[in-house]
């Protein structure tokens, strides 16, 4: 996925993703429950354009992790791109998107933790 790629995914597939994600973590406790639901509610309201779609693209994808991380301890900032990058990973399997932009934000080379990633955005 190059640079200048943005990707447009309708709103209520991105919500039916949510609820399928949330369905498949419900044997979690409440906690994490409610984390992954205000994570993904918190990144569907920053990336929704006008009209019925999402822009996804890795620069916004990058925008709204610096501006999430701000103020946040790096371990709970690190859980929640953990939730978006699981989140996104969904989208990609059901083809609402060809590729995870955060795959190109933190590469696998190397294995590099959230926890660093988020270090450096701060």
């Amino acid at each position: 996925m190059n640079k200048q790629s943005k990707y447009k995914v309708k709103f209520n597939d991105a919500k039916s993703i949510m609820i399928h994600l949330l369905q498949e973590i419900e044997g979690y406790n409440y906690g994490t429950i409610s984390l992954h639901k205000r994570v993904i509610r918190d990144l569907l309201s920053a990336s929704k354009g006008r009209g019925a779609y999402l822009h996804i693209d890795k620069q916004s994808l990058l925008r709204w992790m610096i501006a999430d991380a701000k103020g946040k301890s790096i371990h709970y900032a690190a859980i929640r791109f953990q939730v978006v990058y699981r989140y996104i990973e969904l989208l990609c399997k059901y083809q609402l998107l060809p590729d995870n932009p955060l795959r190109e934000i933190k590469p696998r080379y190397g294995n590099p933790r959230w926890d660093d990633f988020i270090t450096a955005l701060q």
